[in-house]
């Protein structure tokens, strides 16, 4: 396995709610490197934790 030598800037993540709903999520953030890893690192926190959140209207 070779370790990667540039941060991408593209995105997946999906989660399986208890109660069976699949939630899916793809994105490209623009441009590469740091700045590009950086969203994406971003997006996938915020992704994990809004996927937990039995009602989004209250927050």
């Amino acid at each position: 396995m070779k370790t990667a030598t540039e941060v991408g800037g593209d995105y997946y993540d999906f989660d399986l709610a208890p109660e069976g709903t699949l939630t899916v999520a793809i994105g490209d953030a623009t441009g590469h490197g740091i700045p590009a890893g950086t969203i994406v690192t971003a997006t996938k926190s915020l992704f994990n934790i809004l996927s937990r959140e039995p009602d989004l209207e209250t927050m």
